[in-house]
């Protein structure tokens, strides 16, 4: 992903001068698609964490069900 991003930025610098506004909106888009999932990851981090604190793993079907009540705030 590193060197997608760094060919990205790249293209950018490249363009900026001609496109300043188109290359603007992609930065700033970019920008914040980065941060949620750096959010994300940190989530992800911290709940893989917690792994060690239950007995056996769940299974697909009630990972689904959990993820679903989640996202429909009961």
């Amino acid at each position: 992903m590193d060197n997608k991003y760094n060919e990205f930025s790249l293209l950018i610098n490249n363009n900026k001068e001609k496109y300043k506004n188109i290359c603007l909106l992609w930065e700033k888009y970019i920008e914040i698609k980065k941060n949620k999932f750096e959010k994300e990851l940190l989530i992800g981090i911290n709940k893989l964490k917690l792994l060690n604190n239950i007995e056996n793993d769940f299974s697909l079907q009630e990972i689904i069900t959990l993820t679903v009540l989640s996202q429909i705030s009961i």
